[in-house]
């Protein structure tokens, strides 16, 4: 009798240095897992910063276009005047 209760004793504490083993492996991957969010919201970060940059330089460049097109409109209306004063 004594000996069963031994090799259960002993079983059991086989099982439970498993398990210590496998929550360790467990803790291991959740903080290489945190590390990867980390890495992952450090990287949203920098695409969101690009990308509000993109969306000045496309204001910016939206606005050179309006006075662009501006400047061709008052250039054509100064070449209709002269080719009127022309005749």
């Amino acid at each position: 009798m004594e000996k069963q209760i031994l090799e259960l004793l002993i079983g059991l504490s086989t099982e439970v240095k498993g398990m210590r083993g496998d929550i360790n492996d467990l803790k291991t991957e959740s903080k290489s897992m945190r590390a990867d969010i980390n890495d992952l919201k450090s990287e949203t970060s920098g695409l969101r910063v690009e990308m509000n940059e993109m969306k000045l330089d496309m204001t910016e460049m939206k606005s050179d276009m309006v006075v662009m097109k501006a400047d061709m409109t008052e250039m054509k209306s100064d070449m209709v005047v002269m080719k009127a004063d022309m005749t």
